[in-house]
C-alpha cells in the first residue's frame, strides 16, 4: 500500500484519505514499514517506534485538527526525490 496508517484512534483520517487508492491501517508497525513510501502514525505510535522510522523516513508533525496531531513519514528516497524536482 502506497500510504500506511499506523496506530489507533485515527478518525477522521479515514474520511480525508478516502480518495488517495491504497492506504493500508495497522494498529502496530509492520514489519516491512521501512519500505513503504508514507506512513501517517498516530502519536503514541510514533513515540515507541521513532527509533526505526527515523532511519528510514523524514518525519513531519502535521494535524488534521488542533486536537489531532499526528506525524507523516515520508521514506528518504521519496522525499528527497520530491526535493531535487
Amino acid at each position: 500500500k502506497p500510504i500506511a496508517v499506523i496506530g489507533e484512534q485515527y478518525w477522521p483520517l479515514p474520511w480525508y484519505v478516502r480518495g488517495l487508492g491504497q492506504v493500508g491501517y495497522w494498529d502496530e508497525l509492520p514489519k516491512n514499514a521501512g519500505k513503504m513510501p508514507i506512513l501517517i502514525l498516530m502519536p503514541i505510535a510514533y513515540q515507541e517506534h521513532a527509533k526505526t522510522i527515523d532511519q528510514t523516513h523524514a518525519v513531519f508533525p502535521r494535524g488534521l485538527r488542533d486536537e489531532f496531531p499526528m506525524f507523516v513519514a515520508i521514506r528518504n528516497d521519496v522525499w528527497k526525490a520530491y526535493q531535487e524536482q
